[in-house]
C-alpha cells in the first residue's frame, strides 16, 4: 500500500492505496508532527483498498502512517499487513502579505495592484485545486481564475509550493470535470438535488475570456463539447421530475422537498 501526502499552508492532505490483494473494514490514520505523535483517527464505510483524509496541522514537518484492518464481533481487529512506512510534508501558514497601508487618500491606489497579486496568491496556494477534476461548482471556478493569474503574472512555470504548475493543474482539472444540473442543491429524507453548475460557468467564462491563451488545445475543446450550455433558460433547469405528472419546483429559498 502506497502512501501520499501533500500540504497547503498547515492543511495535510493524505492518499492511500490500494491494498491488493486485500480489502478492509476501516483504515486507521495516525500522524505526527515534528516525531511527536499528535492524533489518530479510524476511516469507516468507504472504499475497502484505498482511502483519503485530511488534517489540520502545526508548522513543521508532518508524518503519516496508514493500517488497514478487519472489525470482528468478538475479539480485537486483524491488521494484516501492518503500518505503511511513513509520508511526510513540510507545513507552514501562508506569510505575510508585507504591503503598506495608504496614509492618505491620495496614496490610496498605491498599492492596489499588490494586494490584488496578494489576494490571488493567497486564493491559489491556500485552496486545493482537484487535478483530477471535480464536481465543481463556484469555489473551483473562482481558483481556477487564480491558479490561472498567477501564471499570467509570474510566467506558465509557475506553481504554488507542493503544486503542480498553474497552467498544468487548471488544463488538467478541467479536463476531469463534466457538466452537471444548473439550479439549486438540496437533500432532504425524500429527495435531492445535486445542482450548482451554473455557479461553476460563472468562473468559467472569466477563465475562457482572460486565460484562453493558457489552456491547452484539447481543454479549449472539452469546454466547447461539454461544459458549456447553449440557448435560453429553461425551467426544467429548477425542477426535479417525481414521477411522469409531478414536477417539484426548486428556487434559491428552496430548503425542501
Amino acid at each position: 500500500m502506497i502512501v501520499a501526502t501533500w500540504s497547503i499552508g498547515t492543511r495535510v492532505f493524505v492518499d492511500w492505496g490500494p491494498t491488493d490483494p486485500f480489502g478492509y473494514d476501516f483504515f486507521i490514520v495516525r500522524w505526527d508532527v515534528n516525531g511527536s505523535n499528535v492524533g489518530q483517527t479510524d476511516i469507516n464505510n468507504g472504499p475497502r483498498g484505498y482511502g483519503s483524509f485530511s488534517f489540520d496541522s502545526a508548522q513543521g514537518w508532518s508524518t503519516v502512517v496508514v493500517e488497514g484492518c478487519d472489525s470482528h464481533v468478538i475479539g480485537s481487529s486483524t491488521c494484516r499487513q501492518g503500518w505503511t512506512p511513513p509520508a511526510g510534508t513540510y507545513t507552514a501558514p501562508p506569510g505575510s502579505f508585507g504591503i503598506s497601508a495608504a496614509t492618505d487618500p491620495a496614496h490610496a491606489f498605491d498599492g492596489l495592484d499588490q494586494r490584488r497579486a496578494a489576494a490571488v496568491e493567497h486564493l491559489a496556494c491556500t485552496r486545493l485545486l482537484n487535478p483530477g477534476g471535480a464536481h465543481a461548482g463556484e469555489n473551483e471556478g473562482v481558483e481556477m481564475a487564480a491558479q490561472l493569474e498567477m501564471a499570467r503574472r509570474y510566467g506558465t512555470g509557475y506553481h504554488c509550493r507542493g503544486q503542480l504548475p498553474s497552467v498544468q493543474l487548471v488544463n488538467q482539472s478541467l479536463m476531469g470535470t463534466g457538466a452537471h444540473p444548473t439550479g439549486s442543491s438540496f437533500s432532504s429524507a425524500i429527495c435531492s438535488r445535486d445542482g450548482d453548475y451554473d455557479t461553476f460557468l460563472k468562473g468559467l467564462m472569466v477563465v475562457i475570456y482572460k486565460y484562453w491563451d493558457l489552456l491547452y488545445a484539447n481543454t479549449r475543446t472539452h469546454i466547447l463539447n461539454v461544459l458549456t450550455e447553449n440557448g435560453a433558460h429553461s425551467v426544467d433547469d429548477e425542477k426535479k421530475r417525481r414521477s411522469a405528472v409531478t414536477s417539484i419546483f426548486l428556487s434559491r429559498k428552496t430548503t425542501g422537498c
